[in-house]
C-alpha cells in the first residue's frame, strides 16, 4: 500500500491510496462470503450458491464494496498513524485501477494549522464610567414603582398609568376583525421608554371601553405592518412607595435599616454593573483582535454545525415570532455565515492558546460557585464540585474564562469614558438610538415586568408584575450520513 496527500486548501486534503490487487484480493473473498448466505438462486438451496456463481453474478458490485471497504480501512490506519486531525465524514471522489493496482481518491476536511499571533501585550480601550447621585435615585425610584401599589382610576391623567388593552385584528379597508384573528389582551406601562410615542399619546385622558384603532407600522418602522382596533378594558394608578427606613428594612429583609445605607449599596451594586460591562468590552476586544490577527480558512464542516446550531437557537429566541419555525439554513446561511466565521475562528484560536498554555479547569477554580450551590439548595458540595467537573461545557466556559484573564494580565490598558468608546467601537448603534425614539432592545432603565438588572441579592417577592411589554411585540405575539463511520461515496 502506497498513499500521497495533496493540500488543497487550509481545511481540505486530498488522499490517493493505491492498493495491489492481492491486497484487495483478501476483501472480495470477505464480502463474497458475507454475500453468499444472503443468496437465493434457482437450483440451489438458500445460502449454498457456489462461491465462483456468486462473482460471476454479482462480481462488479463485490468488487466495488470490496474498494469502498480497503478505502475506509487503509484511510483511518494513515489518519491515525500521522495522526491527521479530520473534520467530518471523508468523501470517496475516485477509484482507478492501474496496472494490477487500484488508486483510490479521497477528499476531507482537516483542522487547519496556523500560527499563534502574539496574544500577550495586547493594547485594549478600557471605557470607564464613574457612577453619579442620579443614576441611584433613578434606580430607587425604580424599585419603588416597581413595589408600588396599583389603585383602580376611571380615567389615564399622566404616564404613572396602568392600562389594560384588548387588541384585535382588522381589515384596515372595512374595519372588520380578520376570520381567524384571535383577541389579544396585554397591559401598558406609559412611562416605559419602549412604548411607541404615538399610542401613548392615544391613550391619554382614556376612559375604559373607549376604542381606536392603530397600526403600529405607521409609528414605529420595526413593528408590524397591521391595523388594530384597540379597547381600553382597565385602567390602574400606580403609587410609588415611599423611600424610607421601614420601606428599606421590609424590601431588603432586615439587610439595610436605613436610606443612606441602602443607597450607598445601590451604589455600589451599579458600580459592579458598570465594572463588568466594561470587562465585557475588553474581551470582545480580545475575541476580534485575536480573528483579525490569524488568517484561517474554517472547515466547511464545522461552519454549518455552528450555522445549524446558531440557526437553532433563533427558532428557540423568536419562537412566538410567525413563519420562524420554517427558517432553513438555505434561507438563512448568507446572514449566518459571518458570525459563524468568526465564532469558529475564535474557537480554533482559543483552543491553541489554550493547549499552549497549559490551561485546566482545578477544583479551585470552581469550588466557590459548588459551595454556593450547595448552600442554597441544601446540598452536598462535593458532589456538585463532581457534577460541574464532568460538565464538558461548564469546564469549556470555566477555561474561556480563565484564558481571557490570562490576556486581559499582560494586556496594555487605555482609559476612555463609555460615550468615547460607544462613538469608536458602536457608532452604528450610537445613531440608530437617535433615530428612535424607545428602545427596540428592552434595555431601558427601569423593566417594569421585574427583569431588573441590579437585584441587589434580594428576592423581589414584593413586586407587583405589571408586565409592561413593548407594544409593538405585544401587537404580534407569536411576533446522518449513509456510510456513517465511513467515507461518503457521492
Amino acid at each position: 500500500m502506497e498513499h500521497s496527500i495533496k493540500q488543497l486548501t487550509d481545511a481540505k486534503q486530498e488522499m490517493i491510496i493505491t492498493i495491489t490487487q492481492e491486497e484487495l484480493a483478501p476483501i472480495i473473498e470477505q464480502k463474497t462470503r458475507e454475500l453468499q448466505p444472503k443468496i437465493n438462486l434457482k437450483g440451489f438451496r438458500k445460502g449454498k450458491v457456489p462461491t465462483k456463481m456468486v462473482k460471476k453474478l454479482y462480481g462488479k458490485e463485490i468488487e466495488f464494496d470490496a474498494k469502498q471497504e480497503a478505502s475506509n480501512e487503509y484511510f483511518n490506519k494513515i489518519v491515525d498513524e500521522n495522526k491527521i486531525k479530520v473534520v467530518g465524514t471523508p468523501s470517496l471522489k475516485d477509484i482507478k485501477d492501474e496496472d494490477e493496482k487500484v488508486a483510490m481518491t479521497i477528499e476531507y476536511e482537516v483542522l487547519p494549522e496556523f500560527e499563534l499571533a502574539e496574544y500577550k501585550g495586547l493594547t485594549l480601550d478600557e471605557p470607564v464610567h464613574n457612577v453619579e447621585e442620579d443614576e441611584i435615585e433613578q434606580e430607587i425610584e425604580a424599585i419603588c414603582k416597581n413595589n408600588g401599589d396599583l389603585v383602580n382610576a376611571e380615567e389615564v391623567l399622566d404616564l404613572e398609568f396602568i392600562v389594560g388593552l384588548k387588541l384585535t385584528e382588522i381589515d384596515d379597508q372595512t374595519g372588520v376583525p380578520l376570520i381567524g384573528s384571535e383577541e389579544q389582551s396585554t397591559q401598558v406601562y406609559l412611562a416605559d421608554k419602549s412604548v411607541i410615542p404615538e399610542l401613548r399619546t392615544k391613550l391619554m385622558n382614556a376612559k375604559v371601553g373607549d376604542s381606536f384603532k392603530f397600526n403600529p407600522k405607521q409609528a414605529d418602522p420595526m413593528s408590524p405592518d397591521k391595523e388594530f382596533n384597540v379597547t381600553v378594558t382597565s385602567i390602574q394608578k400606580l403609587n410609588p412607595k415611599e423611600f424610607t427606613n421601614d420601606f428599606v428594612a421590609t424590601y431588603t429583609k432586615g439587610k439595610f435599616e436605613t436610606t443612606e445605607d441602602f443607597r450607598e449599596e445601590i451604589g455600589f451594586k451599579l458600580q459592579e454593573k458598570w465594572d463588568e460591562r466594561s470587562r465585557q468590552e475588553m474581551e470582545n476586544q480580545i475575541v476580534n483582535k485575536m480573528v483579525e490577527m490569524h488568517q484561517i480558512d474554517p472547515p466547511d464542516t464545522i461552519l454549518e454545525n455552528v450555522m445549524e446550531v446558531m440557526l437553532e437557537d433563533i427558532k428557540k429566541q423568536y419562537k412566538s415570532t410567525p413563519g420562524t419555525e420554517n427558517l432553513t439554513l438555505d434561507m438563512m446561511r448568507q446572514d449566518l455565515l459571518p458570525a459563524a466565521t468568526h465564532r469558529t475562528k475564535w474557537t480554533m484560536i482559543r483552543t491553541a492558546i489554550i493547549e499552549k498554555e497549559q490551561l485546566e479547569v482545578e477544583d479551585f477554580d470552581i469550588e466557590p460557585m459548588a459551595r454556593q450551590e450547595a448552600a442554597k439548595y441544601g446540598a452536598n458540595s462535593d458532589v456538585i464540585l463532581k457534577n460541574l467537573m464532568n460538565n464538558k461545557d461548564f469546564k469549556e466556559t470555566i477555561l474561556s474564562k480563565k484564558l481571557l484573564e490570562l490576556i486581559l494580565d499582560f494586556a496594555i490598558t487605555e482609559e476612555m469614558s463609555f460615550e468615547e468608546y460607544q462613538e469608536k467601537y458602536h457608532p452604528h448603534d450610537h445613531e440608530h438610538e437617535h433615530e428612535h425614539d424607545h428602545d427596540h432592545d428592552h434595555e431601558h432603565d427601569h423593566d417594569h415586568d421585574h427583569d431588573h438588572e441590579h437585584d441587589h441579592e434580594h428576592d423581589h417577592e414584593h413586586d407587583h408584575d405589571h408586565d409592561h411589554d413593548h407594544v409593538s411585540n405585544i401587537i404580534t405575539p407569536g411576533s446522518e450520513d449513509k456510510n456513517k463511520g465511513g467515507i461518503i461515496i457521492p
